[in-house]
């Protein structure tokens, strides 16, 4: 029988720091990933009638309506990008994870086939291109596309998501080590949440005050993007700096 540790109670609402933090950094995966792989499709695409299904699908893909309406607003989309990503980790752990059992990847694996289905649904409809992505003129690719980006968001959400108190008691020892690994586990994530949201706010106002002083040429959307992007990232490493340092008391 798995013995979890249960030496500390979870602090108020640590289940919004574990939501926000594993949101965040999942979203950064997968942007990653689908950077990635646009990239070598956009390589291999072509619009020759002469050329495999495979490249045409591929070239359709990365001219689509789609594409073009996510490059004419790149700092609101990919704003909505961010917020869709740690909007679903707040349902995860608050209402899905605590009801699902098994390994916390293999939970969030289960997880994103909703927002999966729900962007085939919903989303591609709403943006122009139909009904399952379908009339995109890109074949399954839309479908497939977009399943393997959600699993990749699933898998990482679920695993950085688990709780540090519901892990095997194995993991991090027993005894008094193990109740201070643990709190130590607890502040490193609480101040990284704070990093991501404090960044988050001073980032957009420096953002928006380099627009407005310098005028850089970016617009005041994408300025302000860029430095809450920014100041996130800074964040994150601020609070985990900040969380490693000893703790008083």
């Amino acid at each position: 029988m798995i013995r979890h540790n249960r030496a500390i109670r979870e602090p108020h609402m640590y289940w919004l720091t574990r939501a926000i933090t594993a949101g965040f950094l999942s979203t950064i995966v997968v942007t990653l990933v689908l950077v990635v792989t646009y990239s070598l499709v956009l390589l291999v695409g072509s619009n020759d009638p002469q050329a495999p299904t495979l490249q045409r699908w591929s070239w359709a893909l990365t001219h689509s309506v789609l594409t073009q309406n996510v490059y004419s607003a790149l700092p609101l989309a990919l704003m909505l990008h961010f917020l869709a990503g740690i909007g679903w980790a707040v349902v995860y752990v608050a209402l899905v994870e605590p009801y699902l059992l098994g390994p916390g990847w293999r939970k969030g694996l289960l997880f994103s086939l909703v927002p999966w289905m729900l962007s085939l649904v919903i989303f591609l409809p709403a943006v122009g291109a139909s009904l399952l992505g379908l009339g995109l003129g890109a074949g399954p690719l839309p479908i497939i596309g977009s399943l393997i980006l959600h699993l990749v968001y699933g898998a990482t959400l679920g695993q950085l998501s688990v709780s540090e108190l519901t892990r095997p008691a194995g993991e991090t020892g027993q005894g008094e080590d193990s109740r201070e690994e643990l709190s130590a586990l607890v502040h490193v994530r609480t101040t990284m949440a704070a990093g991501i949201i404090i960044g988050l706010i001073l980032g957009g106002v420096v953002g928006w005050a380099f627009d407005v002083a310098f005028g850089i040429g970016l617009g005041t959307t994408l300025s302000v993007l860029i430095g809450m992007l920014i100041g996130s990232a800074i964040g994150v490493l601020v609070g985990s700096f900040w969380g490693l340092s000893p703790q008083e008391g």
